[in-house]
């Protein structure tokens, strides 16, 4: 379970086998919008509620 697309980058090249990723994701309110938009923006976090 996870948004972070460098997490099963790594995991990968560790040697685990990756099947699945399992979206982890909460619709963005006004607290936390900012901070999930810098996640997806700059670190590819995979967000589809965020724009």
């Amino acid at each position: 379970m996870t948004n972070n697309p460098d997490k099963i980058n790594q995991l990968t090249a560790l040697g685990v086998d990756v099947i699945e990723r399992v979206p982890l994701e909460i619709s963005a309110n006004a607290v936390d919008a900012g901070y999930l938009a810098t996640k997806k923006h700059k670190m590819q976090h995979l967000l589809k509620e965020v724009d």
